[in-house]
């Protein structure tokens, strides 16, 4: 499997909510996919750009909903709260390398090595919108040497899965990030962020991901 680089010109323009320590997880290289499917006010989940900031979101604060592994690793990260505060600070961008859509119950363990979640989350966003499918979104993370910072917006809040952060002029203050003509090659190569996982690595997480999606009866690649 070869490593993606596509270009990030749209990467710190549009963000994705999920649950912070999921976030942190990607950022760390803990988790590779993450297990979608739409909020209350999205019909169905539909990704927006190939590349997007990671919006960490509060959900539950228990930790019992991880894996006990990682438990006490994300305590801190299932307690954030970004609600309320006036500024925002993200430090991670993702790029997706895979995409996939299944109704196949067996995806729950079919993927167990590429995150941290835990049985009970699994089940409920498996029980969330029971006639949709679960789209499977393959990540590669990458770590900001410098977080972007957004001033918070009454409309970031909400269930929905997207949030445009360029579309009135309030997005960054951190100005030195490229916003044009870079891949995530340049990007990294020229200090701007690191990779959770080196290619290596990387490549195979991918190779289990795919091991693991073989395994299912019903498998739609995007």
């Amino acid at each position: 499997m070869v490593v993606r680089c596509q270009f990030a010109d749209n990467a710190t323009k549009i963000a994705l909510k999920e649950w912070a320590p999921a976030v942190k997880a990607l950022s760390n290289g803990d988790q590779t996919v993450l297990l979608r499917k739409g909020g209350i006010k999205d019909p169905t989940f539909k990704t927006k750009a190939p590349s997007f900031v990671l919006f960490p979101t509060t959900f539950h604060t228990d930790a019992s909903l991880l894996k006990p592994e990682y438990q006490s690793k994300y305590q801190a990260d299932c307690e954030i709260d970004p609600i309320g505060q006036e500024y925002l600070e993200f430090d991670c961008v993702a790029e997706v390398t895979g995409q996939f859509k299944t109704t196949d119950p067996k995806i729950l363990t079919a993927l167990d090595p590429l995150h941290i979640y835990g049985p009970d989350f699994l089940e409920a966003r498996l029980r969330w919108k029971p006639t949709q499918p679960l789209t499977v979104l393959e990540l590669r993370a990458y770590k900001l040497t410098k977080p972007l910072v957004v001033a918070a917006r009454e409309k970031f809040w909400g269930c929905f899965s997207w949030i445009d952060l360029d579309d009135d002029g309030t997005r960054e203050f951190s100005s030195d990030f490229p916003r044009e003509g870079k891949s995530f090659k340049d990007l990294v190569n020229q200090g701007h962020m690191t990779p959770a996982l080196d290619d290596d690595r990387f490549v195979e997480k991918q190779r289990l991901c795919r091991e693991g999606l073989s395994q299912l009866k019903e498998l739609e690649t995007l």
